[in-house]
């Protein structure tokens, strides 16, 4: 049971990282507008439904907090989300050098809030919400 939801979070995680990654010999690179706008594409769909990728990665957080057995698996999600936040704040941030990983931990904490208000903002506004969340939010590490 453990691998398979393993298996489906690895598989979520992977779409949700390559929607927003351009690799540039091996670097990370990002301008605040592109990590904006890969955030929104691939938190939710054109016409403003939350991502089924993102549905999935919720759905296995719930199910792993639940579920005592999983907790490993539910310490691993989220060491893996840290990961590739500190790739996205650094990519995106003009003093990469700055990003720490607690920065990393807030900025995916934040991330998860974010997805989960999406729940309560209309299916029109959504691709918005994102945007505008992660460049306020984006701009603080600016500053």
């Amino acid at each position: 049971r453990t691998d398979i939801l393993r298996f489906a979070f690895e598989d979520s995680h992977g779409v949700l990282v390559e929607a927003a990654r351009d690799e540039t010999e091996g670097v990370l690179r990002l301008t605040p507008d592109e990590l904006a706008d890969g955030s929104a594409a691939a938190l939710v769909t054109p016409d403003g439904e939350i991502a089924r990728s993102v549905r999935v990665m919720e759905e296995l957080f719930i199910l792993a907090q639940s579920d005592s057995s999983l907790s490993g698996l539910a310490r691993s999600l989220a060491a893996t989300r840290g990961e590739t936040s500190i790739a996205f704040l650094r990519a995106a941030v003009g003093r990469p050098e700055t990003i720490t990983r607690t920065d990393a931990f807030v900025w995916s904490m934040s991330t998860f809030g974010m997805v989960a208000r999406l729940h309560l903002v209309s299916l029109t506004q959504r691709q918005g919400h994102i945007r505008r969340r992660t460049l306020e939010r984006l701009a603080l590490f600016q500053s």
